[in-house]
């Protein structure tokens, strides 16, 4: 039962950020950095969302900006 539950809100996790797709910038990284940044922060976010009750993306926004430095793009 608890690993059938892990499954699925790993899974749910996953789909929900394609939903929070979002452009950044930041003065002195570059695109490759931006990729390490979100995998490190997804990473963060699965463990904590669950536990805040909150979405996974604004989990990643918040890590994104505020302990990475990007800043989202305004076009």
């Amino acid at each position: 039962m608890f690993m059938a539950r892990m499954i699925l809100l790993l899974a749910l996790g996953v789909f929900g950020l394609g939903a929070c797709a979002t452009s950044y910038t930041h003065p002195t990284k570059a695109t490759r950095d931006f990729e390490r940044d979100k995998r490190d922060c997804e990473r963060s976010a699965e463990k904590t969302a669950a536990k805040k009750g909150v979405p996974l993306c604004e989990e990643v926004k918040k890590c994104l900006e505020t302990q990475k430095g990007w800043r989202p793009s305004r076009w």
